[in-house]
C-alpha cells in the first residue's frame, strides 16, 4: 500500500504542472534479469500495474482463483529504466513514463510491468524504474484484460482457458511447426516443406525476434521463404535458414 500511496500523490503533483505543453525527452535503459529472450509483442499487449505490488497480485489470484493460479508462471524479465535525457526539463506527465516503458517492455516480450521506484536528484523527478514481469498460464500470454479480473473475479478454469486460447490464436496465430530442445530436427523441417505457399504465418527466431508475411517455401538447403509484411514484402521474398527458427505459426487470414 505504500507504493500505491507514493504514486497517487505523485500523480496528484503532475496534474498540477499540466499546463506546459513541453514534455521531457525520455529514454530507457533495459537491464536483463533472465537469459531467456523472447519474441516482441505489441504495446497493446503489455499492461502496466501502478498500484499492485506483485506479491499482493499473487496473493489475490492465489485466493480467488486458486486452480488457475497454480499454473501461472511470472518471470521477471528485465529492469527498465526510464529516465529524462536532460536536467532542465521536468516531469511532467507520468502517464508518458509508463507509455514508455510499456513500450520497452513490448520489444522484449514482458506483458506486465510494476512501478519499482522513484529515481529524484535533488528532489526533482529523475525517472521512475520498473521491473518487467513475463507472465504466463501454460506458456501461453495472458491478455490483458485478464490481468484486472484475476485479483477481482472468480474466474472458471475452463472458462479462463478458453479465453487464453482464443487470445493467443487470434493474435499469435496456431503454431504449426516447433523447433524446440524437445523436437526431432528433420521431421520440423518436413513439416515446414508442407506449409501451403501463400499461407499466413508468423515466424518467431531463437534470438526473440519475429516476423509476418505469407509462405513462399522451403528450398533445398533448408531456407524457409517467406514472402513479408509491409513495405519489406514490396520488393522482395525473405530466406530464413530452419535451424535459426523457432517456431511458426498459422495466423488467420
Amino acid at each position: 500500500m505504500k507504493k500505491r500511496t507514493k504514486i497517487v500523490v505523485l500523480a496528484s503533483g503532475l496534474l498540477l504542472w499540466a499546463t506546459s505543453v513541453h514534455a521531457a525527452e525520455l529514454s530507457a535503459k533495459v537491464s536483463p534479469i533472465s537469459a531467456q529472450s523472447h519474441a516482441a509483442i505489441d504495446t497493446p499487449f503489455v499492461r502496466v500495474e501502478r498500484y499492485i505490488p506483485e506479491a499482493t497480485w499473487l496473493a489475490r489470484v492465489g485466493e480467488l482463483n486458486p486452480e488457475v493460479s497454480q499454473d501461472l508462471n511470472l518471470v521477471p524479465v528485465s529492469v527498465i529504466t526510464v529516465t529524462r535525457l536532460y536536467e532542465d526539463q521536468d516531469i511532467r506527465f507520468l502517464d508518458e513514463v509508463m507509455e514508455f516503458a510499456q513500450k520497452s517492455a513490448a520489444e522484449i516480450g514482458a506483458n506486465l510491468v510494476y512501478v519499482d521506484k522513484e529515481l529524484r536528484w535533488g528532489g526533482e523527478l529523475h525517472g521512475i524504474q520498473f521491473v518487467a514481469y513475463r507472465v504466463e498460464y501454460k506458456e501461453r500470454l495472458i491478455p490483458p484484460e485478464l490481468f484486472v479480473a484475476l485479483p477481482e473475479v472468480s474466474v472458471g478454469v475452463t472458462f479462463f482457458e478458453e479465453q487464453v486460447r482464443a487470445w493467443e490464436d487470434r493474435h499469435f496465430g496456431r503454431v504449426a511447426v516447433a523447433f524446440g530442445p524437445h523436437e526431432n530436427y528433420r521431421k520440423s523441417v518436413m513439416q515446414l516443406g508442407k506449409l501451403h505457399a501463400g499461407a499466413p504465418v508468423r515466424v518467431v527466431l531463437r534470438d526473440g525476434s519475429s516476423m509476418r508475411g505469407v509462405v513462399s517455401g522451403l528450398d533445398e538447403e533448408n531456407n524457409f521463404w517467406i514472402h513479408p509484411k509491409g513495405l519489406a514484402g514490396l520488393f522482395r521474398d525473405h530466406a530464413v535458414p530452419a535451424i535459426d527458427i523457432r517456431s511458426v505459426a498459422l495466423l488467420h487470414s
